[in-house]
């Protein structure tokens, strides 16, 4: 057969794609519960202070972005987002979380909150490192 390849895909076939993966994903494990998670952290007037962005699937929650701005950073509001996205995670039937944090980010914030390290890229990008990070979720987890 010959084929050729590209680096264009469209909007529909890469959604093909993605469902194709989760079709054979669920007729192999019998979890078809994928879906996204999105929190907003606002003030009174309704600007975005920050937010979360995830999703839960296969009994895991996958946080994908946590951001707080600037100003912000030192008032719980990170605390408050990873919580209940925690909190989602439980009641969607995740018994554990994961994400991705480089050294230059948040890896000592999510360690405060029982979050371990399993893996890591040195070098991503040089002279840096990409840490993958996971922890068990419960209700009762008095960290979060």
């Amino acid at each position: 057969m010959k084929f050729t390849i590209d680096e264009t895909l469209s909007a529909a076939e890469a959604e093909m794609l993605s469902d194709r993966i989760d079709t054979y994903n669920a007729q192999k494990t019998g979890f078809t519960n994928e879906r996204p998670l999105q929190l907003a952290a606002r003030d009174a007037d309704g600007n975005l202070l920050g937010g979360l962005t995830g999703s839960t699937g296969l009994q895991w929650l996958y946080i994908h972005v946590l951001w707080i701005e600037d100003p912000y950073r030192q008032d719980g509001i990170g605390s408050s987002l990873l919580k209940e996205a925690e909190r989602l995670g439980v009641q969607r039937g995740c018994r554990s979380s994961c994400l991705m944090t480089f050294s230059f980010q948040a890896r000592e914030f999510y360690e405060r909150f029982g979050y371990a390290v399993f893996g890591q890229l040195d070098d991503y990008p040089e002279g840096h490192t990409l840490y993958f990070m996971q922890k068990k979720i419960t209700i009762a987890d008095p960290r979060g």
